[in-house]
């Protein structure tokens, strides 16, 4: 499984920085009594004036870290119309969007290769509205045809509706990266095999929501999502039946009103939200492993769901044949041991709507505007929308485009050695643990010494010799008059190329994110982790930051992959000792962040929920900041930032780390962030592992056991 950062997310090292700044630098005397060297160079006073600008330093660090070091910025950035929030990464995919704009913009030229010219084609394609508005319901319905119609409006009888087939039909793409489901009811993928890294296996899992979580179709806190959301069905049902001509004055067609169908179509998907299982109980993939031969998914799955029939219809579509042994593996045994129990209460043509919906509301940009701005009452500019689309369906030309442009490669050796810095001090710290025993500290440092970084972009996508990249989008003719089929010729693509995986052994080179991606993950299953050329950037790395900063944001985010090798991939090759102390470890946090209330969702944080991702957060921080104190003994003291010479390199760690995190949020997206509990508010990701770690204390001079940050030792909780 792949660990994402966001789902999150100094000088040069460290030489360059010395010899640009030398003659630089004068001796001042401040306050206390002691001697600073302070550079003066204009850069760093760029540098200290950006956080300056993000300060607040009225507030009190020992009690409201968070504050004191984003309160400026969350003062000067409310969350935009059009976002629920808005935080440091969302600045950094605006920039990261304007850039990307300006290459998809660029005429296209004989020197383009053809991936490039079908990329700037797709974009062109999308930002034609006036098609789109002549389009109207055209294209969907083209769609809702391939499905075989509606039997509501006499498309079929239903004594002849067969849902295998028609969840086989409606499975139209597939997005791998953000775990973004691509069909209803049932998802159906295939991945790398958990139990056997060589292998692709089938995989099916228990589906994604139109809505957020569980939470959102039962919760009084989420009763005005609700509204939405049946306000949003009833316009596109309204829509559809219209568009056949087949809905009578009296918003009824053969007898059923539009609202009953609606509160039809919204309780089969509250129904099926409550057989999901929570975010609580998933945070570990190889907990829900489950392997089986096709022919027992009727026996360990839904009985009355057959099983060889739907996955070999949805094979079809890539003209490969499974069998009775052919492996698979269930992620959602829960669920789908239930579903049917749900599905049996509702008529097929209930379900069918459904389908149709779930896929039309995942597809709104290509409809006409009146139907587009329905999500929204602030729907962003055009052109943004057609930039983030072209950047999602093509991921890997528009990470050519942006590598070629704007990465230098200066910092992947600093990555590298940041890497090997930060896996000395996980090493020293999982060898020092009382919860482990010798096996299993071998078993655990023997993947972090075997752990590789890939920095930037897979080399593949740059060369230009390499046909690949042109290969993988051979077929696909693309027309700025036909916007609705190259996003269906596109989404086609992408789930043949995901299908036919399992007719291939796997490859430990691939990536699974795009290199104009902003984020960093890690993948457990190789030990490897991933830097996009996206995400280098400030504020998350800076070749002109002191070393303090760039240690506390880079080095935080490789401690937090290097921590993963304990809370997420570690436990299956433990020993049951190890695994049982552990669990303590697990508890404390859990408990801890499951006491932190949040005051704009006013709400508690569901610890358990983000478990890991809380887990990683505290190692990270703590292991970067060990790694940091050992650059310093080894180096001469580092300079100090002009205006900030109160604010010592250990202090400016711990500005960089939180800086990363601020944000801004609405209230519904506070509440929808616990309530999906995929990660944690940037508040608490700051003072959740600030607080467990006792540097942190004593270098704002907190009073420990009175200062909310600064707990007594038995109030704190390490991994290792």
């Amino acid at each position: 499984m792949d660990r994402y950062i966001t789902t999150s997310k100094g000088c040069a090292f460290p030489a360059l920085f010395f010899l640009l700044l030398a003659q630089n630098v004068h001796p001042l005397v401040i306050s206390d009594g002691n001697e600073r060297d302070v550079c003066d160079t204009e850069q760093c006073k760029v540098q200290a004036d950006k956080i300056k600008n993000m300060m607040n330093t009225k507030a009190d660090p020992c009690n409201n870290f968070f504050e004191y070091a984003c309160g400026g910025w969350v003062a000067k950035n409310p969350v935009p119309k059009g976002y629920d929030s808005f935080s440091q990464f969302s600045l950094v995919q605006k920039r990261t969007d304007t850039i990307l704009k300006e290459l998809l913009e660029a005429p296209i030229t004989e020197n383009d290769r053809d991936a490039f010219k079908k990329l700037k084609k797709y974009f062109k394609a999308c930002l034609n509205e006036e098609h789109l508005e002549k389009a109207d319901m055209a294209g969907p319905w083209s769609w809702i045809e391939k499905l075989g119609g509606m039997i509501l409006f006499g498309d079929g009888d239903d004594e002849d509706f067969v849902l295998e087939s028609f969840l086989a039909n409606s499975k139209i793409r597939y997005v791998d990266f953000w775990g973004v489901v691509s069909s209803p009811i049932v998802d159906l993928g295939v991945h790398v095999d958990q139990k056997d890294i060589d292998r692709h296996v089938i995989t099916i899992n228990q589906p994604g929501l139109i809505m957020s979580s569980a939470l959102h179709y039962v919760s009084r806190d989420f009763a005005a999502s609700r509204e939405k959301y049946k306000y949003l069905v009833k316009e596109l049902l309204t829509f559809i039946w219209k568009y056949r001509d087949e809905m009578k004055e009296d918003d009824t067609f053969e007898g059923i009103h539009v609202d009953d169908m609606v509160n039809m179509v919204f309780n089969l998907e509250k129904d099926l939200s409550q057989i999901l299982q929570p975010p609580s109980e998933r945070y570990r993939l190889e907990d829900l492993y489950t392997p089986m031969n096709l022919s027992d998914a009727a026996t360990m799955l839904s009985s009355d769901f057959d099983w060889f029939k739907y996955v070999q219809e949805v094979f079809n579509k890539a003209h490969i044949t499974v069998t009775d042994s052919t492996p698979v593996v269930s992620f959602g045994t829960k669920y789908l041991s239930s579903m049917m129990a749900v599905l049996s209460r509702y008529p097929n043509s209930v379900i069918q709507t459904y389908v149709v919906i779930y896929n039309v509301m995942s597809n709104l940009e290509l409809l006409s505007k009146e139907y587009r701005n329905l999500a929204s009452a602030y729907p962003l500019p055009r052109v943004d929308v057609c930039t983030s689309k072209a950047s999602a369906i093509m991921p890997r030309p528009m990470g050519a485009l942006y590598a070629e442009k704007m990465f230098s490669g200066e910092s992947k050796r600093e990555i590298i050695e940041m890497q090997r810095r930060v896996t000395a001090e996980v090493i020293t710290s999982v060898t020092a643990a009382t919860w482990a025993d010798d096996a299993t500290k071998k078993y655990i440092t023997d993947i972090l010494s075997n752990m590789t970084a890939q920095v930037g972009y897979p080399d593949e996508i740059v060369d230009k010799i390499n046909p690949r990249l042109d290969e993988e989008l051979a077929g696909v003719e693309i027309e700025e008059d036909s916007y609705f089929k190259a996003q269906f010729d596109l989404y086609e693509i992408e789930l043949l190329h995901m299908l036919r995986k399992i007719e291939r052994t796997t490859n430990p080179d691939e990536w699974v994110m795009g290199a104009a991606d902003v984020d960093a993950y890690y993948n457990n299953l190789r030990s490897t982790m991933v830097f996009p050329a996206a995400v280098l950037q400030p504020p998350f790395y800076d070749a002109n930051r002191p070393t303090s900063m760039t240690f506390g944001a880079v080095g935080a985010i490789v401690g937090w992959m290097l921590t993963s090798t304990i809370t997420d991939s570690g436990t299956k090759g433990w020993t049951s000792h190890s695994r049982e102390k552990f669990k303590n470890i697990e508890s404390c946090f859990a408990n801890l962040y499951s006491s932190f209330y949040y005051e704009i969702a006013e709400m508690f944080l569901n610890g358990n929920s983000t478990l890991v991702g809380n887990m990683n957060d505290n190692g990270g921080l703590r292991h970067a900041y060990s790694a940091y104190t050992k650059w310093a003994e080894e180096n001469e003291d580092e300079f100090f930032l002009p205006g900030l010479e109160n604010i010592t390199p250990e202090k400016l760690f711990f500005l960089s780390y939180a800086q990363m995190w601020c944000e801004t949020e609405t209230i519904h997206s506070a509440k929808s962030s616990i309530a999906t509990g995929y990660t944690t508010p940037g508040l608490f990701r700051t003072e959740g592992a600030i607080r467990n770690l006792d540097d942190f204390g004593r270098i704002f001079e907190c009073e420990q056991g009175l200062d909310k940050l600064f707990p007594s030792e038995d109030e704190v909780c390490i991994v290792a």
